[in-house]
Order: structure tokens, then sequence, then C-alpha cells
């Protein structure tokens, strides 16, 4: 498995919390062992992931390899220690959060319809905005379930393969 991989840097997060694998386990109310199954096979579905973004974990970094800047700056223990401590601070990494997950999804969304619209050229199609947004939620879709299997390197394919379906679909 590579260093860098989204399996590498869940682990190195899970790690780094108070409480490590155990404390992990505890909230999401799984066993030690299945968390330790995902480090081992790299398939930890992406909610279980996200949720773990509740207690510490650096979302940011553990998908996109990214340190979000209050993690960036703060070590693992301060960072594990804080959460928890006082509301106003939770509302603060709640807001925070909040901040990340927009910008990472309409940054994912802008690359989407980008691509999309530049394969559409390339192969001389046009389709009408109901199926542009159709496909364009289905290649999040797609996008997200690569991004957990550290897979983006397959999204041209998958947007070629979701083109042709369209396609396909309004040619019957």
């Amino acid at each position: 498995m590579c260093p860098n991989s989204l399996t590498s840097r869940l682990k190195e997060e899970i790690e780094s919390l108070k409480g490590g694998v155990t404390a992990a386990a505890d909230h999401l109310q799984k066993s030690r062992n299945t968390i330790y199954n995902w480090f081992e096979k790299g398939n930890a579905p992406v909610d279980q992931v996200t949720k773990l973004g509740e207690i510490g974990i650096d979302l940011g970094y553990v998908f996109m390899g990214l340190k979000t800047p209050e993690n960036a700056i703060a070590d693992a223990p301060e960072r594990s220690l804080a959460y928890g401590n006082t509301s106003e601070r939770n509302k603060l990494d709640d807001r925070l959060a909040s901040v990340i997950d927009n910008y990472v999804r309409d940054d994912i969304l802008t690359m989407i319809v980008s691509m999309l619209d530049e394969l559409l050229e390339k192969q001389g199609l046009t389709i009408d905005e109901d199926t542009k947004a159709r496909l364009v939620g289905a290649a999040q879709v797609g996008y997200e379930q690569l991004m957990a299997g550290d897979r983006t390197d397959k999204f041209s394919e998958l947007l070629l393969a979701l083109i042709d379906a369209t396609h396909t679909e309004n040619n019957i």
C-alpha cells in the first residue's frame, strides 16, 4: 500500500487520537478488529470515516492529503484533547468543518462539470440540462467512491462510461 494512500492517512489520524483505535471504535460503535481490518484491507466506508471527524480526525487530510489550517499547526495530542472541552470550541470546529466540506464539495462539483463539458465537446455530444444534472449527480457519487478507494485516476474512465450510458439511453 502506498504510504500516502487514504488508508495510511486514516490510520495515522486514528493513531494520533487520544485513545487511538479504541476511541475510534467506541465512537463508531464498532469493534477494534473492524478498524484494524480497515487498515489491513483498505476498505473503510466513507460514511464511517466521515463520522470520525466528530472526534478530531482531519478529514481534509484523510481524503485529500491536505492538512486543514487548524490541524496543520496543532500537535496531535493537543488536537484530540481539544474536542469535547467546551461547547464554544465544538461550535467553532463544526463551523470550520462545514466550511471545508462546502469548499471541497463545490470544488469537486466544479471539477466534475468542467471535465464533463470537455468530454462532451470532444465527443461532439450535447445533452439537455436535466440529463446533465443527473449525469453530474451520478459522477459525484462515483467520484466519492473512487476517492474512498484512492482510485481517482479512474475518474475520467467513469465519466466516459456515464456519458456512454446516457447517450445509449437517449438513443433507445
